[in-house]
């Protein structure tokens, strides 16, 4: 079981970062499509702050000792969640600016081409 103290810590950071998450989102800081993981974690983190018996049972379920280190378990899971998402997002920005560094090389060719053949008639 969860101390008490731990339990208050957990439901005051949990609703912290969903409530900061909806602030970011309010104040057009980030994007929806990129907190929707951060608000996701958030609530289930506030259900296993308030019903601790949650994680007491994941800890029998995986035959974890002690139900600390099924919370450690399960933040490293939720943290390796949210590195994934930021894997895919940075992996999608990057080759979208590829493309458009490709786009540009192409345009500022054909201006170079256009400036050519504007010399040669003017």
């Amino acid at each position: 079981m969860l101390s008490f103290k731990l339990q208050l810590v957990m439901i005051f950071l949990s609703f912290f970062i969903v409530g900061y998450i909806i602030h970011l989102i309010r104040e057009e800081i980030i994007e929806l499509k990129y907190s929707i993981t951060w608000i996701f974690i958030g609530l289930i983190l506030i259900v296993i702050s308030i019903k601790p018996d949650i994680v007491t049972w994941i800890a029998q379920l995986l035959g974890i000792g002690l139900t600390v280190n099924a919370l450690f378990l399960i933040s490293l899971i939720f943290t390796l969640i949210l590195m994934m998402v930021l894997v895919i997002a940075i992996s999608k920005l990057s080759m979208k600016c590829s493309r458009l560094t490709q786009t540009i090389a192409l345009l500022k060719d054909r201006i170079s081409e256009l400036e050519k053949k504007d010399n040669k008639i003017g």
